[in-house]
């Protein structure tokens, strides 16, 4: 049956709360450990389900915003695990 968008809506609205509330140095500090995993061959990436996809069309809270070279070979969401 799925998710419905109001559903997915609630979803987006606690992950914000969540966002907001992550000091700068939580989210350095996340980065650091998912490079970390990268490097150590431990990556976890964690796929979303359809219901986490669902959920971002309607909203998005990014709590990171990476600069990169056009021709990289390793996406950002790799390196970061």
């Amino acid at each position: 049956e799925g998710f419905s968008m109001e559903e997915a809506r609630r979803h987006a609205d606690a992950g914000q709360s969540k966002a907001a509330s992550r000091t700068p140095e939580e989210v350095f500090a996340d980065l650091q450990r998912g490079n970390a995993r990268f490097w150590t061959g431990a990556a976890v990436r964690p796929e979303a389900s359809a219901f986490e996809r669902r959920a971002l069309i309607s909203k998005q809270y990014p709590s990171v915003a990476v600069l990169g070279c056009s021709d990289s070979r390793v996406p950002t969401e790799i390196i970061f695990d």
